[in-house]
């Protein structure tokens, strides 16, 4: 029996998305292993780091974040690695960061969401072993962006500063002259000598002076 390709649904024209039911059935990976080359396919010919099932009209709990691997004696991309996340939760999350995103099933829009700097979540592999891991700055925004969709929560719904018909060289000319802000930095979980920590201060401290430039 022949089976569909798969193919993006549009999230913009649907007034409500239902939320994905659990996975509890891993007695067939390779029935996901051929759906998760086409979303690959599809994610890279979009310029998309993950998806949710929502993308695609499934209505199963699963995510996938595409992962590029970069030769070693170079910076170039050689492959990408797709990982699985089926039936992801966000168990614990701290700090705070805006920046503007875009979605697959939403055309010619970008706007501002306010998301965690830093999570950890547990999900299943395609076997359905449970596993946990840490996210944090834009990592940890695609996970919440993507786990969000598995809840029917679109991009727009929490959204400000919405634009439409914004083409994808424009929208990239926006996230570039706006980078993500670091909002609050209470609670971050980074090693203690790290060049990350050091960033996340200087961030921190920026955001303060612009405030009190405002207000003065």
């Amino acid at each position: 029996m022949m089976r569909n390709a798969i193919s993006l649904v549009d999230l913009g024209n649907q007034y409500s998305l239902e939320r994905c039911h659990e996975v509890t059935d891993f007695s067939n990976p390779d029935h996901y292993r051929l759906i998760f080359d086409e979303m690959k396919e599809i994610c890279l010919k979009e310029n998309a780091y993950g998806c949710a099932a929502t993308h695609f009209g499934l209505s199963e709990r699963f995510i996938l974040i595409i992962e590029p691997k970069k030769d070693k004696n170079s910076d170039k991309i050689k492959s990408y690695d797709v990982v699985p996340y089926f039936n992801p939760k966000i168990t614990f999350m701290c700090g705070s960061q805006i920046g503007f995103e875009a979605t697959m099933g939403i055309e010619n829009c970008i706007g501002e969401v306010i998301r965690p700097y830093y999570i950890e979540l547990e999900a299943q592999d395609i076997n359905g072993n449970t596993f946990k891991r840490t996210a944090q700055g834009f990592d940890a925004v695609l996970f919440d962006h993507e786990i969000d969709l598995l809840d029917g929560v679109r991009f727009t719904d929490r959204a400000t500063n919405i634009l439409y018909n914004v083409n994808a060289e424009k929208r990239i000319e926006i996230k570039r002259s706006h980078p993500p802000r670091l909002l609050d930095f209470t609670g971050i979980h980074v090693p203690y000598n790290s060049k990350q920590k050091s960033l996340i201060y200087k961030k921190a401290r920026q955001v303060k002076d612009e405030k009190l430039v405002e207000e003065n």
